[in-house]
């Protein structure tokens, strides 16, 4: 998924100033299925390498006050989103000659969230970092050889 927009900053120079612009939510990775019934052969790299990201929260803007005695607040990060589930179905053989590699990779990665807005006058508030989120399932399942060579001796 895509990360999620920043906030915008306010700045003024005299008075209350508006609080800084929150940061977007990130949108979510996406569900992988993958099914490989064909062989694979690789040199220096994996066979089968999937993955599913949730997008990282935007920044929140910030705030700020110049001559002002209420500087603006700064904007919330935007939340993490979660990674989608993932699954692959191998029936097919792999081979590969990456130096300690393996045959298949699978992954499900949240996305961080954003960083708070900073503030900034005589008196002003800090804002929260949003929160990440987590990962989902993934699923391997192999009926296969899995041939990993090494090209170079120990």
């Amino acid at each position: 998924g895509g990360s999620g927009g920043n906030g915008s900053s306010t700045w003024c120079w005299l008075g209350a100033c508006p609080d800084g612009g929150g940061g977007n939510m990130g949108a979510p990775g996406g569900t992988v299925n993958v099914t490989n019934t064909a062989s694979i052969t690789t040199a220096h790299s994996i066979p089968i390498f999937v993955h599913s990201f949730g997008g990282n929260g935007g920044d929140g803007g910030s705030g700020a006050s110049f001559y002002g005695f209420w500087g603006g607040s700064g904007g919330s990060g935007g939340y993490g989103a979660a990674g989608g589930a993932v699954s692959v179905a191998n029936s097919g053989a792999l081979t590969s000659s990456l130096k300690g590699g393996f045959g298949v990779f699978v992954q499900s990665v949240g996305g961080g969230g954003g960083a708070a807005g900073a503030s900034a006058g005589l008196y002003a508030l800090g804002a929260t970092g949003g929160n990440a989120a987590s990962g989902d399932t993934t699923t391997v399942s192999n009926s296969s050889l899995k041939e990993l060579r090494t090209l170079y001796a120990p």
